[in-house]
């Protein structure tokens, strides 16, 4: 019989998370729950984790002939960070007291937790570890916290259309409102957003519309559709106070958060440039943006390209104009 996380691995891609470098303290590292079943899968709630990414300064080094192998402390506690020297002639060797961050894989090796380091960054802001901590409680959360919640695919596929329809209705919508946001009780209140919802529970209820029983079945469609749009990125949930969504588009979200992304992964020289998997772990670790699909990322990257905002540096490597 198939156990739960057997059941979960076909939709492991789906989480959001499960791309990104999940900034952790070192202590947290520690106590993740190494999978079983699957090598080199670790699990933090029902969250799979394979990347991670770490701040903090180096405390011992170890230069061999292929890799190096760094030791940082971030307060919390050290670990290793295993960097393999593809090519020697450029790899930098970094020293005792620096402050550093650390993105890769995390592997154990003789029964200890490690990184294979991917990425190295020396970080110049004095400002850079408190900013890091605040980032990594916040995203504990924010985002961390909430549970991954399996796609229902039977339903799913039933409903795929009438997501779709009320996705259309939205951007229609908000493109006669000028505005990007709308709130649930506005939403459900609109006749045609009814429809789609009856039409999804079927013929049997589209008697009872006057129905306050019925009217609860299509509150809760439509706040099932919602969290599908949500899931594909299309909106995200802006306002728990107001109950209120908003619809994520190239020139108000993605556009200026990217902007944003290569200029603080750059660190001040522009032409330094920013790869994509970094800047997709910069949006992705924010609340709005943490659903975005790698295909609409890459999309508006050529359109700021064909804007003149950026240029591909080289290949997967963006800059600043």
């Amino acid at each position: 019989m198939a156990t739960d996380i057997d059941l979960r691995v076909y939709y492991w891609g789906l989480n959001s998370t499960f791309w990104a470098h999940r900034k952790l303290f070192v202590k947290e590292i520690y106590e993740l729950k190494e999978s079983k079943e699957y090598k080199g899968i670790y699990q933090s709630g029902n969250h799979v984790i394979i990347r991670v990414e770490v701040l903090g300064t180096i405390v011992s080094v170890d230069d061999r002939e292929k890799l190096t192998v760094y030791g940082v402390d971030d307060g919390t506690g050290i670990i290793s960070g295993c960097y393999w020297k593809i090519n020697s002639s450029t790899i930098d060797l970094y020293c005792l007291g620096q402050l550093v961050t650390f993105q890769g894989k995390l592997t154990t090796f003789r029964d200890q937790r490690q990184l294979t380091v991917t990425s190295i960054v020396l970080e110049s802001n004095p400002n850079a570890e408190i900013l890091f901590w605040l980032d990594v409680v916040k995203l504990n959360t924010e985002v961390y916290s909430t549970p991954y919640v399996l796609p229902d695919m039977a339903s799913e596929s039933g409903s795929s259309s009438s997501t779709q329809q009320l996705m259309e209705f939205l951007s229609k919508y908000t493109q006669e409102s000028e505005v990007n946001g709308f709130s649930f009780r506005d939403l459900c209140s609109k006749s045609s957003v009814r429809q789609i919802a009856l039409t999804s529970l079927g013929s049997n209820v589209i008697d009872q519309a006057s129905n306050t029983r019925c009217f609860s079945e299509i509150c809760k469609v439509v706040r099932k559709m919602l969290t599908q749009l949500e899931m594909k990125g299309e909106i995200y949930y802006k306002d728990a106070s107001m109950d209120s969504y908003e619809i994520i588009t190239d020139d108000h979200h993605l556009k200026p958060a990217i902007i944003k992304a290569i200029k603080d992964i750059s660190k001040g020289s522009l032409h330094q440039g920013a790869h994509i998997a970094r800047i997709t772990d910069a949006l992705h670790s924010t609340q709005s943006l943490c659903h975005v699909g790698s295909a609409r990322i890459l999309d508006s990257l050529k359109k700021l390209i064909c804007e003149s905002e950026i240029y591909q540096q080289s290949n997967q490597v963006y800059c600043i104009v």
